[in-house]
């Protein structure tokens, strides 16, 4: 009897709530940390609920990330249903914290500004995953895709720990006949922990700093393209990569391991009667058979015509011509060798917005049609990117194997820095007052504002015996004409000495420079002078100059060589107050020793030949002797050798370094009879505004004492 009772109150109750019912108010228990408000604001009861409405309002809750458990429960009353809601609160988070497993691939700072989680509130489980989430976004936003971003409660802390993963080793399996991984490795130019490990600690010091063995998809991509470019691999080929534990390193690792399935060109060894080759025009059908390094009658096995395959692709590349594919057929006896030169098809600059595509266009060293050349493409690089109306160039060619056209892809982002300042201060001690040794030039420029590539600049000289104010205009291919134009005006307060008057002088000129081909470039200017307080002190001087850059950076270059020299005649028809030839040349050589080590050797000298006038060549400012005072004379002559160890590249490049620098001035008919040596320790920075800025401390090897000193800009 009583069991049919429940019996009959289980089944009025179920038809109660399978039918409409009201909700008069809710009742939420086991809150703690987080507001009631927040909850019943996510609550809507009104109208008619079912049991239905009723589960989904406590998903809702349960759905805030803030709760273990939600637990709803209906309690009859006289006019509806009161709601109790039983919740239970993830455990309360007093801090949370980020904590790096390697080499702190990213600012931790920065990551900690992407953490959402609430302190001193219950653990949100959504918040968490945002946070991660933002995280692991962070890093493959700038490359990085070996990374694992988990989080663990620890008592009333939350930590969030990234693992970041360096890429140990790279392993072969399958068909490796003829491969010589390493040799691959090394093309693609991919870094491996293994090596540094096996480094001396000397090695380790100076070149390799720990973040490029952890690879970015970028070195990847370059190591799988590597493959595709290589006659070994097979479409077949797979790579994967697996996580390791080595014995003695503290860094958590990866491999990457290849699974090879040869490119199949015969089955078993055979001989050729006769070798041909066709598609052929960059190179003669001798040089690529002398390439190849087989001949008619040679047994050969698979993989040795894969290796002639590799040989006369790095032919090409070794003489400048990348990217092209050679393929291999057998005709009956005959060995076939197909080869697919790259032709640039077409090009695309991407990216500009502000800036025009003339001024691009201009500075272009690969043309639709030729062939695609390494040189070109590296010139066309450089060119752009030191500009300074970029922040990022990026040259991508789209091409196929079995293909001759490339299609060249120019992306460009545009910098969103247009002012500058820029130029060369120094400083030696003096024999009077500190400021008296201070010598150099400020440069405050805006370059690009208005998108014609044209530079405003106003520059203040401050010399020893010289002060110059100038206002400088220059405009990169007016008109789309393949020459840089130039304006100035100048102001020279020259100042008074025991055999001469104090004398200010009016400058103004224009000058044009052409366009570089292959690193080449020319100058021509004419400039008109008027000494203010001299009744005849107006002369006429025109100039000429040549130019050879080939440096991969006209900032802090580590490679390359350039050189240049620039002529001054002074005194044409009758505007010739001074009378003089003045000559000034210049080279640089720069080589990387190892991969952050790199040495280098500038060569400054000048001379004056005068017959009316004053005029002189000096040594000051980012042309300085470093340590020594400012320097002037009819000739000048300036050896400044340097040892560059770069610590740092991205985004502020930090240099320390060691100099030797040795010259003079002198008026003895350029006979140097007391030349100057110094050396020392020295910091460098490259900065985003300031440009370079330089300081140190010189031992002045003839006075044997120390001085220290500070320049400002490129040194030359």
């Amino acid at each position: 009897m009583i069991l049919r009772r429940w019996a009959v109150l289980s089944i009025l109750l179920f038809v109660c709530l399978t039918f409409p019912f009201t909700i008069t108010n809710v009742v939420v228990k086991g809150l703690e940390t987080v507001p009631l408000t927040s909850v019943l604001e996510r609550i809507d009861y009104s109208g008619d609920l079912t049991e239905k409405d009723v589960e989904e309002i406590a998903r809702t809750i349960f759905d805030m990330g803030y709760f273990a458990s939600v637990k709803p429960e209906l309690i009859p009353g006289k006019e509806g249903y009161t709601l109790l809601i039983t919740v239970k609160e993830n455990p309360k988070v007093k801090d949370w914290k980020i904590t790096i497993d390697g080499e702190g691939l990213l600012d931790v700072k920065d990551l900690e500004k992407l953490v959402t989680i609430e302190k001193r509130k219950a653990l949100n489980v959504k918040r968490v995953q945002e946070s991660l989430e933002n995280i692991k976004k962070a890093y493959e936003e700038a490359g990085y895709i070996f990374i694992e971003v988990t989080g663990n409660m620890r008592k009333d802390t939350f930590e969030i720990i990234v693992e970041e993963y360096a890429l140990w080793d790279v392993f072969i399996n399958g068909e490796a006949a003829g491969i010589d991984i390493s040799q691959i490795v090394k093309e693609a130019n991919l870094n491996l922990l293994k090596d540094f490990y096996s480094a001396s600690p000397l090695v380790r010091f100076f070149t390799m700093n720990k973040k490029k063995f952890y690879p970015r998809v970028s070195d990847i991509n370059r190591f799988i393209q590597t493959l595709r470019l290589n006659a070994f691999f097979s479409e077949e080929t797979t790579v994967n990569f697996k996580k390791v534990t080595m014995d003695n390193v503290e860094e958590k690792t990866i491999v990457l391991i290849v699974n090879v399935v040869q490119r199949k060109i015969i089955d078993k060894k055979r001989s050729f009667s006769c070798i041909e080759v066709i598609g052929n025009k960059l190179l003669s059908r001798d040089e690529i058979l002398r390439a190849a390094k087989i001949k008619p009658g040679d047994v050969l096995e698979n993989h040795e015509i894969l290796a002639a395959m590799n040989r006369i692709m790095g032919e090409y590349k070794r003489r400048g011509y990348p990217f092209v594919w050679v393929d291999a057929s057998v005709e009956k006896d005959k060995l076939m060798f197909k080869v697919y030169e790259k032709y640039i098809s077409k090009i695309e600059v991407e990216g500009l917005k502000t800036t025009k595509p003339y001024i691009v266009r201009n500075l272009l060293r690969v043309y639709e049609g030729n062939p695609l050349k390494s040189e070109d493409v590296a010139e066309t690089f450089s060119y752009l990117n030191n500009t300074r109306y970029f922040s990022s160039v990026d040259i991508k060619p789209l091409f196929t194997q079995n293909a001759t056209d490339v299609k060249l892809i120019v992306d460009l982002k545009e910098s969103d820095k247009h002012y500058f300042i820029v130029g060369g201060v120094a400083w030696a001690p003096p024999d009077g007052e500190w400021w008296e040794g201070l010598a150099g030039n400020v440069d405050l420029s805006a370059v690009n504002v208005w998108g014609y590539g044209q530079r405003f600049s106003f520059k203040l000289d401050l010399g020893i015996k010289k002060k110059t104010v100038s206002f400088d205009y220059k405009i990169p291919s007016p008109f789309a004409l393949p020459f840089d134009f130039g304006f100035n005006v100048s102001c020279e307060k020259l100042n008074a000495t025991d055999t001469s008057v104090a004398t200010n002088t009016l400058t103004v000129g224009v000058d044009f420079t052409t366009l570089p081909i292959k690193g080449n470039t020319f100058r021509f200017g004419v400039s008109f002078d008027d000494v203010l307080n001299l009744e005849n002190g107006k002369t006429l001087t025109v100039l000429g100059g040549y130019a050879y850059d080939k440096r991969d950076s006209k900032y802090v270059p580590k490679n390359g060589f350039n050189f240049g020299v620039n002529v001054w005649k002074a005194g044409i028809l009758q505007f010739n107050a001074k009378d003089y030839v003045k000559v000034e040349g210049y080279a640089g050589f720069y080589t990387q020793i190892l991969d952050s080590l790199t040495l280098n050797m500038k060569i400054f000298g000048g001379k004056v030949f005068l017959n009316r006038g004053k005029e002189s060549v000096e040594l000051w400012g980012p042309e300085s002797l470093r340590g020594y005072d400012y320097l002037e004379g009819e000739s000048a002559f300036l050896v400044s050798n340097n040892l560059n160890w770069f610590v740092k590249e991205d985004p502020v490049i930090v240099v320390l370094g060691l100099f030797l620098d040795h010259g003079d001035v002198s008026n003895d008919e350029g006979i140097f009879s007391n030349m100057k040596t110094s050396f020392g320790p020295k910091i460098l920075m490259s900065l985003p505004i300031l440009g370079n800025v330089e300081f140190g401390y010189a031992y002045k090897l003839m006075e044997r004492e120390w001085a220290p000193y500070f320049v400002l800009g490129q040194e030359f």
